[in-house]
């Protein structure tokens, strides 16, 4: 099977590295794998169905993100990519080659799927999976208490959450830089460095190194070590 071998007549040709890296690219389709945006560089090269495949590419579709084989790809794509529309290929002697951010302008906006959205932990920096010209990132807050229920990339929002934004800008923050919706941001009265020495180094000295949370409890009014 020729994708199980590979020759060379240079000196140290066969170091692994290379080895992995010829005739082989990252392979994925950001329709079923939403990993395939924005941590491509996790996933394993695979081999190119034709082993002397030399380039790699990354080719937006709808705004959807595909990752392969310079060699899969029909003529009038390797065209495309060949021209840089819509497309941008690379060496497949560099190891995962085409696993960078593609376009370069692709908004990274925190995400909170469901609300509390008052911690790190349930709040997440993505990017935004389908690329818009007019993308933004959002954060929807609670009309009460002024806490961000949901947060995110506009263009990932339901018709429900497209209306409330349309409808209150209010409740509704919108802003066109990558992190601009961070949620420190609604940091206030009610917020404290949260840690546990045991488990936190940094928690003893400096405690300052600790990112400032919202409580659980918007009403909260002082915080405290011990």
């Amino acid at each position: 099977n020729a994708n199980l071998w590979r020759k060379c007549s240079t000196a140290n040709c066969n170091e692994p590295g290379k080895v992995l890296a010829s005739g082989s690219c990252v392979q994925c389709d950001s329709s079923n794998e939403g990993g395939c945006v924005g941590r491509a560089s996790t996933f394993d090269a695979e081999p190119c169905n034709d082993p002397t495949n030399t380039m790699c590419y990354t080719m937006m579709i709808s705004g959807k993100i595909v990752r392969g084989c310079v060699s899969d790809l029909i003529s009038t794509d390797k065209t495309k990519c060949t021209l840089g529309q819509d497309c941008h290929q690379c060496d497949a002697t560099t190891q995962k080659c085409n696993t960078d951010i593609y376009p370069t302008t692709r908004l990274a906006c925190y995400t909170c799927l469901q609300p509390p959205c008052n911690n790190h932990e349930a709040v997440s920096l993505d990017y935004c999976q389908a690329y818009v010209s007019d993308e933004r990132c959002v954060t929807i807050t609670d009309q009460s208490s002024g806490r961000p229920i949901r947060m995110g990339c506009k263009s990932g929002l339901t018709t429900s959450e497209q209306s409330t934004c349309s409808a209150s800008s209010a409740n509704c923050k919108q802003c066109a830089d990558s992190g601009c919706n961070d949620p420190s941001k609604y940091a206030g009265a009610s917020s404290c460095i949260q840690c546990i020495s045991t488990t936190d180094s940094d928690c003893v000295n400096p405690a300052s190194n600790s990112v400032v949370q919202p409580c659980n409890d918007p009403q909260n009014f002082a915080c405290y070590s011990r």
